[in-house]
């Protein structure tokens, strides 16, 4: 008798062809672009986010997309998402605390300690300051978008399994 495990195929080209539309489909630029400009953005403190993730295109064609898998590739699937989303939280936190905590620290404590060493290296306007400071926050939003997205693509699988599991109880 072989374990459910063993009748994943890791290799699927079919699991691997949706894994890469999804996450074309998911991508940090339409987050940035697309997103802030929809209704979805307009709308984040409601608590009812199915509702608005339901109505977005990208959820859409990402369900669609999905409904083509049997059981077992959507379960390889959404191994796939939980392990991207773990690893891109990672490097998120990673990025951060070496874009933006470690340098701010750094120029907070040389700024104290020693201000003329900012000097000597072209740090005397607020202006010049600020610009770096923005450059690191910049890095971090962008790694803080590759998180938000790997987690989006985590949540359509979640949303379709669960929608899956349901059809099966229900026709019991």
């Amino acid at each position: 008798m072989t374990s459910r495990a063993a009748r994943i195929i890791t290799d699927d080209p079919m699991v691997l062809d949706v894994w890469a539309r999804l996450t074309r489909r998911f991508a940090i630029w339409r987050l940035i672009v697309i997103a802030s400009l929809s209704r979805r953005a307009m709308l984040p403190a409601t608590n009812n986010n199915i509702g608005v993730m339901l109505d977005t295109d990208h959820w859409k064609t990402g369900l669609g997309v999905l409904g083509g898998l049997d059981d077992d590739q959507l379960d390889l699937i959404a191994a796939m998402a939980t392990i991207n989303a773990r690893r891109v939280e990672h490097v998120f936190r990673t990025s951060t605390l070496m874009l933006v905590t470690v340098p701010v620290g750094v120029f907070i404590g040389l700024h104290e300690l020693a201000p003329q060493a900012l000097e000597s290296i072209g740090f005397t306007t607020l202006s010049a300051s600020l610009s770096v400071l923005g450059i690191w926050g910049f890095f971090a939003a962008l790694m803080m978008a590759a998180s938000w997205r790997a987690k989006d693509v985590l949540d359509v699988i979640s949303y379709e399994q669960a929608r899956r599991s349901f059809d099966r109880a229900r026709q019991r």
